[in-house]
């Protein structure tokens, strides 16, 4: 069995849903989830777990892309890290709703209100150098539907 490396972390992430605007300049804020773990990282060093791994990581991104691909060469594998983290403890943190202002501040011409933030994809892009003739897979036509299914 290979060796296994392992060391403690913490890892932070957060996705902002809106802007929240008030009618004063120092109290925009934004509605948002937040989450930070605290456990245990280790290194994936044996090479078939490390594929399995990438496999996984490849097909939540774009599900559908891996079967299509080449595999990683031995080069790439020793150039790209895979870590398995364990949580421990987690804690997280989620602000929703209107925009909190001032009461006198409400009687003011200006407007406030929430402006929502989505994440999408664009138009893709072929590369240049892109053989002729190969299709736009469903996968990638169809990323944002997958993206915001219910």
């Amino acid at each position: 069995m290979a060796s296994r490396l392992s060391y403690r972390r913490c890892m932070a992430g957060m996705e902002k849903d809106f802007i929240c605007m008030v009618q004063r300049p120092v109290g925009c804020y934004g509605n948002y989830r937040s989450v930070v773990t605290f456990g245990t990282a280790r290194k994936v060093v044996d090479p078939e777990e490390k594929i399995k791994s990438l496999r996984v990581i490849s097909e939540h991104l774009i599900a559908g892309r891996w079967a299509e691909v080449r595999g990683p060469s031995e080069k790439e594998l020793k150039a790209t890290t895979v870590l398995e983290f364990s949580i421990e403890e987690a804690s997280s943190k989620v602000r929703s709703g209107p925009p909190l202002d001032d009461e006198s501040d409400y009687g003011l011409a200006v407007w406030a209100g929430v402006l929502p933030l989505v994440v999408r994809s664009g138009p893709p892009m072929p590369d240049d150098k892109l053989l002729g003739g190969v299709p736009l897979p469903e996968y990638v036509r169809c990323y944002d539907a997958r993206l915001n299914c219910p």
